[in-house]
């Protein structure tokens, strides 16, 4: 059902944008802060190409752009956050 993919969308954006948030927050101050944001979008793919070897469980482009959305927005979010902060 159409709900069901909206919902999953949804999720996996939620996820996405609270594990990159948390990491993010983490290494904030960090030389390493981009390979932070790197490693997210590493990870993303690889989770979601995995599922192909996973019985019952299928690769979804979907998925993939909604973990990037996660990841983007939150990448987005703290770059203006440490911006602000300069100031």
């Amino acid at each position: 059902s159409h709900l069901f993919m909206y919902a999953n969308i949804i999720n996996h954006f939620i996820a996405y944008f609270y594990v990159s948030m948390l990491g993010l927050c983490l290494y904030l101050r960090s030389h390493n802060f981009h390979k932070i944001v790197y490693g997210l979008f590493f990870l993303s793919i690889f989770l979601e190409v995995l599922q192909f070897i996973v019985p019952r469980r299928a690769f979804e482009i979907y998925d993939v752009s909604a973990n990037f959305a996660g990841v983007l927005i939150a990448y987005c979010i703290i770059k203006i956050y440490k911006s602000w902060r300069k100031l």
